[in-house]
């Protein structure tokens, strides 16, 4: 089953597959995706005026926040467009555009930390940089080394691209790399980079970029334009694939392997906790449903980089994940899947607040009232039932339930934006925005059969709905009499989130084979009469392991 990390209130956020599948469910069923009326693009002002109104927002941004993800997007932004104007007429916009670019390549991870697009975006862009001052080149020399370093930079991006699940980028540094090469006059390893993209456009469900990556590497091979015949029976025998998702479980035992990191980035300096674990996962049939039982196997072992001897918030996480694992409530799931509610809660409550005791105590060292308040207060908060509730059940149906009865096409993302309470923090609705895709099949386990589907998905949360309901959470585990200073101090706090999940499972099942989630955290707030950045990166990995029978 999913961590669990009480104390942590993003964990607890209850992923709304249930109001996104019934946003989704008249294109997920078959209807086809809606289409909404299209109205003509508005001129596009010249250049001049957008490079200036990137400046001018570049500007704002480096003064309120120099090396934050908004500024260094701004700096990324301004890039590309000098860039793109350069590859036009060749004009003198490069040195900026890469005096721009290197201030995000050298931001270091500290600065990245809560930016996953970044480092893949910043040297896919810089790939770009170098190929458009090939083609401007005033002499050959120049001109391959610009192409070569095109190369270089090319599959540094495309590993980047890769690691974020960005496979439509990835796929483009590649094709850029195959260009390059072309350029170069390797003809042969230019159309081995191109068979590579034509892989992945197929694996990756790029239908869209079949036809013209298939048209070009016919083209470069025989220097003649294509026959549409052959273009038309190869997009044929690569047709759309359509998976099925059935919940279809038998009895099983398994053991997971979890990896929980933790990355905090303070003003550009970095702090890193990892915690490892083991868990024996059964599931047995019980009247028309299921009970998944969690057993741990030993206590985890933590490992830190950056963080000082004895630091409150490494201990207080290893606190947690070796109470919390002590003893696990059984989950009870419906027939198709989908999560019903956690058996014996009080005694997880009463052992859960055990394990809080002893974190908070390392967290918060003292002994007079102010401190007793807030623990207490703390506590039942974060030992509201429906805030356990929702933590598991959500994680759960997004492993399992949530995919029950869909049918998603390759390649396809599909969007909704739904308004939904995070439990236990606040009952308001918060609006968030969810985009997903089934991204391609793979082997279960490394060597096997391609029978597992890849499905990725991220989920974006309104930062001022966020604001409001972060600034509740804070503000109930907050001494009463100073509630309403901490609630004042925390809608000065400028919060960033960002959610992404993969999910490895068997679509004729829904047996989960792996599951990763990356949590992406920035924030700014007063501090001595400045403004002080905290970056903070959670990515929690689990793999399980299904003995044979």
């Amino acid at each position: 089953m999913p961590a669990l990390i009480p104390f942590d209130r993003t964990s607890a956020w209850r992923l709304p597959m249930a109001a996104v599948a019934a946003a989704l469910l008249p294109w997920l069923a078959g209807a086809g995706e809606p289409t909404p009326a299209e109205e003509p693009a508005p001129d596009e002002p010249p250049f001049e005026e957008r490079a200036a109104e990137l400046r001018r927002q570049l500007a704002a941004q480096a003064a309120a926040d120099p090396t934050g993800p908004a500024t260094l997007q701004a700096r990324v932004a301004l890039a590309r467009l000098l860039n793109t104007e350069a590859g036009v007429d060749c004009a003198p916009h490069l040195d900026e555009a890469e005096r721009e670019l290197s201030q995000v390549l050298r931001a270091g991870p500290g600065h990245l930390l809560a930016w996953p697009d970044g480092l893949g975006d910043a040297l896919s862009l810089q790939q770009s940089i170098h190929i458009t001052r090939g083609l401007c080149a005033a002499d050959e020399a120049s001109a391959r080394a610009a192409f070569q370093a095109a190369i270089a930079t090319g599959a540094q991006a495309v590993k980047a691209l890769r690691d974020n699940w960005d496979y439509d980028d990835m796929v483009i540094a590649q094709f850029n790399i195959a260009f390059a090469r072309r350029e170069l006059g390797d003809l042969d390893a230019a159309l081995r980079d191109l068979e590579q993209v034509l892989d992945w456009d197929r694996e990756f469900g790029l239908h869209g970029e079949l036809e013209g990556d298939y048209s070009t590497y016919l083209r470069w091979q025989r220097d003649e334009e294509p026959d549409p015949d052959e273009i038309e029976g190869f997009l044929a025998a690569s047709s759309q694939a359509r998976a099925r998702f059935r919940f279809n479980w038998k009895p099983y035992r398994s053991v997971w392997s979890t990896t929980v990191e933790r990355s905090i980035g303070r003003n550009g300096s970095l702090q890193a906790t990892v915690a490892r674990y083991e868990t024996d996962v059964t599931a047995r049939a019980e009247g028309d449903g299921w009970i998944v039982s969690t057993t741990a196997r030993a206590a985890p072992q933590l490992e830190t980089t950056g963080v000082e001897a004895g630091d409150a918030g490494a201990t207080a996480l290893r606190e947690l994940l070796g109470g919390v694992l002590l003893w696990m409530p059984d989950i009870v799931i419906g027939p198709d899947g989908t999560f019903r509610e956690l058996r014996d809660m009080d005694r997880f409550r009463g052992t859960l607040g055990q394990v809080l005791d002893k974190a908070l105590a390392q967290a918060l060292p003292g002994s007079d009232a102010r401190t007793a308040e807030i623990i207490s207060s703390t506590k039942a908060a974060v030992l509201d039932p429906e805030l356990i509730a929702a933590t598991v059940g959500g994680q759960w149906d997004f492993t399992v339930g949530a995919w029950s009865d869909l049918e998603l096409d390759h390649g396809d993302w599909y969007e909704a934006t739904v308004e939904e309470p995070l439990p236990g923090i606040s009952r308001q609705p918060v609006r968030m925005t969810w985009r997903f895709r089934l991204a391609r099949w793979l082997p279960c386990l490394e060597g096997g059969e391609p029978r597992c589907v890849e499905i990725l998905a991220v989920v974006e949360l309104d930062p001022d709905h966020v604001r409001e309901a972060t600034t509740a959470f804070v503000g109930r585990m907050a001494p009463a009499a100073e509630r309403a200073k901490v609630e004042e101090a925390a809608r000065g706090v400028d919060l960033r989130l960002e959610h992404r999940y993969r999910l490895v499972t068997e679509p004729d099942t829904l047996r989960p084979w792996s599951f990763e989630e990356r949590k992406y955290v920035y924030g700014t707030y007063p501090e001595g009469g400045r403004r002080v950045s905290r970056a903070r990166h959670d990515r929690t990995l689990q793999t399980i392991r299904y003995p044979a029978p």
